[in-house]
């Protein structure tokens, strides 16, 4: 007897994603998420401009176009939950599933879904939403800390006390070096702070979201610094 293989990770985690987004009550549905302003429609809506969209999805990064990605998410919002559900459902295109892009998309989808389940729908009226911490899936678990590799050097840039910071789940290590304009790798240094927590929570940490499960130990005023810096992606 064969037996078939399992999808591959980046269906997967989209399949959990639309899982736990198609089980949301109307009032969950449209509560505001940890993207400041957004509901879940426009994290739908975001997800799919992105990745089926390309010029406007360069206005998540590119200023001068936000305004065209602003209206296309609109756009895409205005179909509905169920037509925008239906897209999202059937996966990322070709294109998105290409080696690096489809091991971006994973921590894409994980982390939208975390603004999702940590936001205003686990207080709304509904379904109980037991949130993620990352490492129910080996394989999301490795992408994910890819994931903490692209955001922590971004959001730790220009932390104003100098330092060595761990991120680690006891076992996994991604250290840096911050104080300057540009948080840098120093693996291998003793650190003056270590964060740690499941590999999920460090994401949402490096990406400077709020409600994230990590401890923070060591230097203080590292530590007060940090706490203190406006970080997001």
């Amino acid at each position: 007897m064969s037996m078939s293989a399992s999808p591959p990770t980046v269906l997967r985690q989209r399949a959990a994603l639309c899982d736990m987004l198609d089980a949301l009550s109307d009032a969950q549905w449209h509560a505001e998420t940890l993207c400041e302003g957004w509901d879940a429609g426009d994290v739908v809506a975001h997800l799919l401009v992105r990745e089926r969209e390309p010029i406007p999805a360069i206005g998540i990064v590119f200023p001068p176009l936000s305004g065209l990605h602003d209206r296309r998410m609109a756009a895409r919002k205005a179909r509905g939950r169920e037509r925008m559900m239906a897209d999202l459902r059937g996966g990322p295109p070709p294109w998105m599933r290409l080696p690096m892009l489809r091991d971006v998309q994973v921590g894409e989808d994980w982390i939208h879904g975390a603004d999702v389940a940590r936001g205003g729908a686990a207080l709304a009226d509904g379904p109980t939403i037991v949130p993620s911490d990352g490492t129910e899936d080996a394989d999301v678990a490795t992408l994910l800390w890819k994931a903490v590799g692209r955001f922590a050097p971004l959001t730790l840039r220009g932390i104003e006390a100098a330092g060595v910071i761990d991120l680690t789940d006891g076992t996994t290590h991604r250290t840096y070096r911050v104080g300057g304009p540009v948080a840098r790798s120093a693996n291998g240094a003793a650190p003056d702070l270590t964060v740690t927590g499941p590999v999920g929570e460090l994401v949402l940490f490096a990406t400077g979201r709020p409600n994230c499960d990590v401890t923070l130990d060591g230097d203080e005023a590292l530590r007060e610094a940090i706490e203190g810096a406006r970080r997001s992606v």
